[in-house]
């Protein structure tokens, strides 16, 4: 959302994009999501990402904190996985049709 190199504009004012992902990612990069087999903590990837292969699980672990219950009800699970999630943000005001999607 914030670097879309097909487009030439801005469609979220800045500093007003409110995500739950960067909760989880914060709070999987301080450790706090642990592997319930070794009980050692799952670790970011170099560029900061939560790698696939346990996302769903910090993602569950993730949910049951306080942190995230501000985020509950942006996100819809299906058959246990992440099916779609929602982003808040402060959207500019479009004018012009060339800009209209």
């Amino acid at each position: 959302m914030r670097d879309n190199r097909d487009c030439d504009r801005d469609w979220f004012y800045e500093d007003t994009v409110f995500s739950w992902y960067e909760s989880f990612n914060a709070w999987v990069g301080q450790g706090l999501c642990i592997d319930s087999t070794s009980g050692s903590a799952y670790n970011l990837t170099p560029e900061g990402l939560i790698p696939a292969t346990f996302f769903n699980i910090c993602l569950t672990q993730w949910q049951e904190q306080t942190i995230s219950s501000h985020f509950r009800s942006d996100l819809y699970f299906s058959n246990g996985q992440l099916n779609t999630a929602r982003i808040k943000g402060r959207v500019q005001y479009i004018n012009d049709k060339e800009d209209q999607l």
